[in-house]
């Protein structure tokens, strides 16, 4: 139902809907695809390896697939519990009703679902039978390592071509540099990837880019690769809602030169240090458009193609959420219904130095030292402010920006050195 629905709001009528049972797919059954999309099946299945060869059969030499599945290490103290209930002998209906919320409440703290703050929850004695079952009692879960991931691939004859959100398997920025050096020098993807998974222990699940091992294309499939004809995509668009900024951001972005970098929030996250100008190609992105196209429409002379395509592969790496990355890179454009709403990006600021700040009625004093570079606010200053109608209005108006640009810096400062600190 839900996925007629949506089917029906973006006016897409080519396409005929089944129901089964994956161990029942064949190419003569229902056809073979350019793409697969399957999200949350193989790992309810108690064979996945099965179910993933059995849907290679349906996929086109060329083609490619989508698929999420459990991960292991973050999901840490949830199969505890599981066998905490395996072990009681208690058919599943019954102990969901008379013993699966006393247990969790009697957990110690010592408790591996207790201690893993991404599967705990403090309200789980409120919930319903059958979204604990669904969070804690799965009659099947599966769940995969990076390294039990590239067997199911090697067994599959599937070929990994890469994690929709990388950046998660990336070593963090706090890693000490030794360290880094040395997740760095293996020189499979897979093997770092696998290391970073098991220092982290926080990967709930694995997105994956995935083709047949005979894809003729498999040996020089690039991992989110930009060129000028890259397509934009912005995950909300798919889903009804055009994505803007305010006009004064716009403003404050067009006049900056174009190396100029902004950090903002979206999708309930902040997206750190990107090239400004890749902030008005992803606004301006329309699922059809390439990043030519997109740069020709802006009208900024001085923004060359080549800085494009290098700005937008950034904004494609900075801007994965912990469901997966929403900004798709496409090689064809995809038919949109027009956005029924808009989602207006928050909190632009400017990565700059701070004498690039005007200072409101400025006391030398006062004003924070030069010697930094941090993240600040566009510039606010008391020409920009509406007129107050008396003098006491205005020294008063005067007094509150001058407050507010000094707490700016205070708070720009502090993030520098909580940033400085992370960075030794």
């Amino acid at each position: 139902t839900v996925a007629r629905q949506r089917a029906e709001r973006h006016g897409l009528t080519s396409i005929t809907f089944k129901q089964g049972s994956l161990t029942d797919v064949t190419p003569e059954a229902i056809g073979t695809f350019h793409h697969i999309n399957c999200v949350g099946v193989l790992m309810a299945l108690k064979d996945p390896l099965a179910g993933l060869k059995r849907l290679r059969t349906v996929l086109r030499p060329n083609g490619g697939m989508f698929v999420w599945l459990y991960g292991q290490l973050g999901r840490t103290g949830i199969y505890e519990y599981q066998a905490l209930f395996r072990l009681t002998g208690i058919p599943r209906s019954q102990f969901l009703k008379d013993y699966a919320r006393p247990l969790l409440k009697a957990l110690p703290e010592t408790n591996w679902l207790r201690k893993n703050k991404l599967a705990w929850r403090n309200d789980f004695q409120s919930l319903p039978d059958s979204e604990l079952s669904d969070r804690l009692l799965h009659h099947c879960d599966i769940a995969h390592t990076v390294d039990q991931l590239v067997q199911l691939m090697d067994d599959s004859d599937m070929h990994l071509v890469d994690f929709h959100d990388r950046d998660n398997y990336e070593p963090p920025s706090s890693l000490d540099p030794d360290v880094t050096k040395l997740i760095e020098s293996f020189p499979e993807w897979t093997r770092r990837a696998a290391f970073v998974e098991r220092l982290k222990g926080t990967i709930w699940g694995h997105n994956l880019w995935i083709v047949r091992s005979d894809n003729p294309q498999v040996s020089s499939l690039p991992s989110a690769q930009v060129t000028a004809e890259t397509i934009l995509c912005p995950f909300r668009l798919m889903s009804g809602t055009r994505l803007a900024l305010d006009q004064r951001a716009v403003d404050d972005i067009r006049r900056k030169p174009s190396a100029s970098i902004c950090s903002c929030y979206l999708d309930r996250q902040h997206i750190h240090e990107v090239p400004c100008y890749s902030l008005l190609l992803f606004v301006a992105s329309d699922c059809q458009s390439s990043v030519r196209q997109l740069v020709s429409g802006l009208d900024l002379p001085e923004y060359t193609l080549e800085h494009a395509v290098e700005d937008v592969a950034v904004l494609a790496r900075r801007y994965p959420t912990t469901s997966g990355r929403r900004l798709y890179l496409l090689s064809q454009p995809l038919s949109m219904k027009p956005a029924e709403n808009t989602h207006t990006i928050k909190g632009v600021v400017f990565k700059s130095m701070w004498e690039d700040v005007q200072w409101p009625d400025e006391d030398p004093d006062e004003a924070p030292g030069t010697s930094e570079t941090t993240t600040t606010a566009a510039s606010s200053s008391a020409s920009s402010a509406p007129q107050a109608s008396d003098s006491g209005s205005s020294s008063r108006l005067a007094a509150l920006e001058r407050e507010v640009v000094m707490l700016r810096a205070q708070l720009a400062r502090a993030t520098q050195a909580a940033n400085d600190k992370n960075d030794l």
